[in-house]
Formats: structure tokens, C-alpha cells, sequence
């Protein structure tokens, strides 16, 4: 029963990958055929659920952002499926391509989340840095295996760091509004004082 489910799930994905056009989902580098090579590949998605985590756990005085540390974690889950798919299959398979379209597509969707999330406070080396890793997305040549577990690595801290540096400015604001209230009141009782003598 689940063996023909999974069947028909890959019947669909190889008739989705036969009807893309020649894009973006079927211009891909090529793993490295090593195991020791793939496995490293394949584990370099771990960056996601870290990433998770650490959303889950960097905010002390509120709760966590739930809804980003899920996105990053199924990120991961996708990647992961899509590479494994591919090191399988190779990156000519129809079903590769469409895992390489639900990749992408989830993935930048996920990551537009995250711009709107951080709006306001996204720093310049942020912006930078992920600069730098998209250069290792789009390499394909012979070592696209390294570039792009870079790739993996790099846009996972990229995730992390919009949601910290988020919280970090909303912190400050906090204890900024704090302040100003403290001496709103303080003020306020300089005042008072002024008038009563």
C-alpha cells in the first residue's frame, strides 16, 4: 500500500519533470559519485535544523519564532529530499528536476518570509554574505559538490542571523522606550516638584 503510493509519486514527479521547460531545474551540477562525497553533501543540509534550533532557543525573554524555525527546518527536509533524488537518480532524472522546482520554489519562498519577517533590519554584510553564497548556488562546474554544501551552510546562517538580528533591534528598542518612559517620569516628577516649592 505505501510502495504504491510512492509509486504514483514518483509517476507524477517524472511526469512533471518530463513537461518543465529547459530552465533553471535542469541546468544542475553534478555530485560527486563518492559515497564519502555524497554523504557529506547530503549532511550538509544539518545546517537547516540548526538553524531551527537556534531560532528555537536564541530568544530568553519572549517566545521563539515558531513559524521561522519551522520554515527553516522544512527547507532542510526538502533539500535533503531533492539531493538524495539527485545523487539516486542523477541530476538528468525528470523527477530531479521537479524536486529541483519544489526546492527552489520552497526555498525562495521561505526566504521572502524571512526578508518581510526582517524588513528594517537587515544589515549590509548580511546582504553581503548572501551575496556570496548565491555565487555558490549557481556554480555547477566540477566542484559543485563543495559549493554548494557552502551553498547549504551559508544560507542557513543567513536565516538565523535575519531572525537574531531582528529580535536584537527589537530588544534595543524595547530598553530604549523603557528608558524614555523613565525619564518621561522623571521629568515629570522634576516638574511637579518645581511647581509645589
Amino acid at each position: 500500500m505505501v510502495g504504491e503510493g510512492l509509486g504514483r509519486g514518483y509517476e507524477l514527479f517524472e511526469f512533471v519533470g518530463r513537461m518543465l521547460p529547459t530552465a533553471f531545474f535542469k541546468q544542475l551540477g553534478t555530485p560527486h559519485k563518492t559515497p564519502g562525497w555524497v554523504a557529506l553533501f547530503l549532511l550538509s543540509n544539518i545546517a537547516f535544523p540548526i538553524a531551527g534550533i537556534k531560532i528555537l532557543t536564541s530568544r530568553r525573554e519572549e517566545k521563539p519564532n515558531k513559524m521561522l524555525a519551522i520554515f527553516v527546518f522544512l527547507v532542510g527536509i526538502v533539500s535533503t529530499t531533492f539531493h538524495w533524488n539527485q545523487c539516486c537518480l542523477g541530476s538528468g532524472s525528470p523527477v530531479v528536476h521537479t524536486w529541483c522546482l519544489v526546492d527552489t520554489t520552497f526555498s525562495c519562498v521561505s526566504g521572502l518570509v524571512y526578508i518581510i519577517h526582517s524588513w528594517g533590519t537587515i544589515r549590509k554584510r548580511i546582504c553581503a554574505l548572501f551575496a556570496i553564497a548565491v555565487m555558490f548556488l549557481f556554480d555547477t562546474s566540477r566542484f559543485y559538490t563543495i559549493t554548494h554544501s557552502i551553498w547549504h551552510i551559508m544560507s542557513a546562517f543567513v536565516a538565523y542571523r535575519l531572525v537574531r538580528d531582528r529580535e536584537t533591534f527589537e530588544q534595543q528598542r524595547r530598553i530604549s522606550e523603557g528608558k524614555q518612559r523613565v525619564r518621561g517620569m522623571q521629568m515629570g516628577l522634576i516638574i511637579d516638584e518645581s511647581v509645589s516649592a
